[in-house]
């Protein structure tokens, strides 16, 4: 038994001494798989650009700041809504046609991305691409047609009412214009005072209804002019310069580790073969035959 252990301790203490006599072969593995993951990376793998722009959702304007209010309470969800809002059809519509080549709205929404930072009120676009002119562009257009859509949202029902009650004006005015021609030709025939009083009569109330109905346009176009933009881009997309992928040194390094592992793996089993020949041989036993 004290033999036999004592020919296991001399076998590991000799696996180990060849083992370290070969270790820069364990070396060459690792540098060998190294330089071989990380050219391919390199040379095969597409660059892909990353640039983000900024987006304040809730800008403060300067009559807001002259009287302070309490802090509107946003609803729940409405966070998520504007990330929706950003990669819908319509803005990526609006980003494409802003965009030098206008590549399609379905490309640039796989290429672009939304978050918001609750605390902040901010937020971020971010857009990739294997073009970094084009990322930085995607960034921005995403910005500036998100702006636009919110504001089209926001004046929506003012831009109704404007449009809503111009021909209902029309109609008014030419009632007017009729009463008007109808009293001066009553005017003009002896003994018609009476018609011509009742056609005046007529002629104020729709003249009342006119001036009540152009109030409430000309107030609609008057809120149209004071609504400005919830949101404010606040920080533009720049050019990237690295791109975030592929990453060669990352590869190269991963093959190294990977390359020492499997280099150490075999160096090891070589290392017991040898010492179980040279056992075999100093015993007088004929080497087996693989």
């Amino acid at each position: 038994m004290d033999s036999q252990q004592s020919v296991r301790i001399l076998r590991r203490r000799a696996v180990r001494r060849i083992f370290r006599r070969r270790s820069w072969r364990v070396v060459s593995w690792g540098v060998a798989l190294a330089v071989i993951v990380g050219a391919a990376t390199y040379h095969f793998e597409h660059p892909v650009y990353r640039t983000s722009a900024q987006v304040l959702l809730a800008p403060e304007n300067s009559a807001a700041s002259l009287m302070p209010t309490p802090a509107p309470v946003r609803p729940s969800g409405y966070d998520v809504a504007q990330v929706d809002i950003v990669q819908s059809g319509p803005v990526a519509q609006a980003a494409s046609a802003a965009m030098p080549g206008h590549p399609s709205p379905e490309l640039l929404l796989s290429q672009v991305t939304a978050s918001v930072d609750p605390g902040t009120d901010m937020m971020t676009i971010v857009a990739e691409s294997g073009d970094p002119a084009e990322a930085q562009g995607a960034a921005n257009a995403f910005g500036h047609a998100y702006i636009a859509n919110t504001y089209r949202s926001s004046i929506v029902n003012l831009v109704a009412v404007v449009k809503g009650r111009q021909p209902q004006l029309d109609r008014i005015q030419a009632q007017i214009t009729a009463l008007d021609t109808r009293i001066l030709q009553s005017s003009e025939s002896k003994g018609d005072a009476a018609n011509v009083g009742t056609l005046t009569a007529q002629r104020n109330l729709v003249q009342t209804q006119y001036a009540a109905l152009f109030s409430v346009q000309q107030s609609a176009r008057t809120m149209i002019q004071l609504t400005h933009p919830q949101a404010s881009l606040v920080t533009a997309a720049g050019l990237p310069g690295t791109p975030i992928s592929p990453k060669p040194l990352n590869a190269a390094l991963f093959g190294l580790i990977v390359g020492l592992v499997i280099g150490s793996g075999i160096e090891l089993r070589r290392a017991h073969a040898d010492v179980g020949v040279a056992l075999r041989t100093s015993e007088g036993t004929p080497p087996k035959r693989s």
